[in-house]
């Protein structure tokens, strides 16, 4: 006669055998939930470049341009300066009332977007430009530096997305050889104007930074030794000087717990319809 198993051994083997179909049905839950979530993701992501595409073709009119020399402008058939692009402003901030100007960088495709200012700097943290709920926020300006961009120091700020959307492309330009190949230059449309800046200062900074995130400078020494020790915190020389005379724009975007700042300064103003 064949030797019996135990009792005590088909419970083992029962528990045993139950356990790992267990372990294999969480395994197979938690695969399935992640490929459910980041499907979500990934079309939640075209459709946000989707609806940012749909608002450039919307609002923005480009300019071909053939001048290898300066980025900012080109020279019409009458010899004067003509913005790289234009904005429809009358329908855009009909759209979206808070609206102030519009933004593009050099090398960065993707930033191509509106730039609005409110009363509460939270409030795009989460909403689109349109007003929108939405985690990918918006472009958007620091609630107490002035709406048309009169301050000679000016904070932009915008979220950091991993698909490189909003200013999650920025941290391209820690790379020098990319700042050498596409120019550092940021161009801003605003009603009656277009303005072209130069990078001139890349580097982290943490998030309570009281000197990168104070505005209410004036065109003076503080503010000129305020410009120098940006520079000097640059990852890299840029090559570009700065001066108490200049006008400055701050990108800012999240960095892990730190924040990752790009620092330009206006080198050009072209007049618009």
């Amino acid at each position: 006669m064949g030797k019996r198993e135990k009792p005590s051994e088909r419970k083992r083997f029962s528990v045993s055998t139950l356990l790992r179909w267990i372990a294999m049905a969480v395994c197979v839950i938690v695969m399935i939930c992640c490929g459910i979530y980041l499907a979500r993701l990934a079309l939640e992501s075209r459709a946000v470049k989707q609806e940012n595409q749909g608002a450039v073709e919307q609002f923005v009119q480009q300019t071909p341009s053939n001048d290898t020399t300066d980025p900012a402008a080109e020279s019409n058939s009458d010899g004067e300066s003509t913005a790289p692009f234009t904005v429809d402003f009358a329908s855009l901030q009909a759209a979206c009332p808070d609206a102030v100007g519009w933004i593009q960088v050099s090398g960065i495709d993707v930033i191509n977007y509106p730039v609005v200012h409110y009363t509460d700097d939270s409030y795009y943290l989460n909403h689109s430009w349109d007003g929108q709920s939405s985690r990918y926020g918006a472009i958007f300006m620091e609630t107490a530096n002035s709406g048309d961009f009169s301050d000679c120091y000016t904070l932009i700020y915008g979220h950091n997305m991993k698909d490189g959307s909003m200013f999650g492309g920025l941290k391209k330009y820690r790379d020098q050889s990319f700042y050498e190949e596409h120019g550092g230059t940021i161009t801003l449309c605003l009603p009656g104007e277009t303005r072209t800046y130069q990078i001139f200062s890349v580097h982290i900074a943490d998030a309570d930074d009281e000197g990168v995130y104070t505005v209410g400078f004036a065109h003076d020494e503080i503010f000129g030794s305020f410009l120098d020790a940006l520079k000097q915190r640059s990852i890299y020389d840029t090559g570009v000087s700065v001066s108490a005379e200049d006008n400055v724009i701050t990108l800012s975007t999240c960095s892990g717990e730190e924040r990752l700042v790009v620092h330009a300064k206006q080198f050009s103003s072209i007049p618009t319809a």
